[in-house]
């Protein structure tokens, strides 16, 4: 185990860093939250048991940053990531609110252009998160009319997207 989680280390420790620095600049704590995701693994887990092994890393080294960003006091947040909100004008905000306002209607109307079953569909699988399984039991339909359902209405959306925006 020791052998892959090394050769994991090797092949994904530019990606890691790399994305670490998407959350601070400071580069040791990068590096030491990498160490810990690893130390962590090769302590408690047994890696043939994950599925998506760099998934987990990211998201284990993205958990441990926020941990510790938590403690810190905001001068290690990435100050790339959040100069824009100090630099925009009054202008800038106004027309960002704009637009904010223009996709929201722009989606309304799209919305309304499905039937009542589809916005249904829609809810239980994109906001509740529910999988195909649970609709099919909470709705007394088939697996494959709540896929051909929500295909059907993706694509509506869609269609209506592109021409209301």
């Amino acid at each position: 185990m020791e052998n892959q989680l090394s050769d994991i280390y090797v092949n994904m420790l530019s990606e890691l860093s790399t994305y670490g620095h998407k959350f601070t600049d400071d580069g040791e704590l990068v590096k030491d939250c990498i160490h810990d995701v690893f130390l962590k693994l090769l302590e408690n887990k047994d890696i043939s048991a994950i599925h998506n092994i760099k998934f987990y890393i990211l998201r284990s080294l993205k958990n441990r940053l926020m941990d510790e960003l938590s403690r810190k006091p905001l001068q290690h947040v990435c100050e790339s990531s959040y100069c824009h909100l100090y630099t925009k004008s009054c202008e800038d905000h106004v027309i960002a609110k704009e637009e904010i306002q223009r996709i929201k209607s722009g989606l309304e109307k799209s919305l309304n252009c499905l039937t009542r079953r589809q916005k249904e569909l829609i809810r239980l699988y994109y906001i509740e998160q529910r999988s195909y399984k649970d609709i099919c039991e909470i709705l007394h339909i088939t697996y494959q009319a709540a896929q051909n359902t929500i295909h059907k209405a993706l694509t509506r959306l869609r269609k209506n997207i592109d021409s209301t925006l």
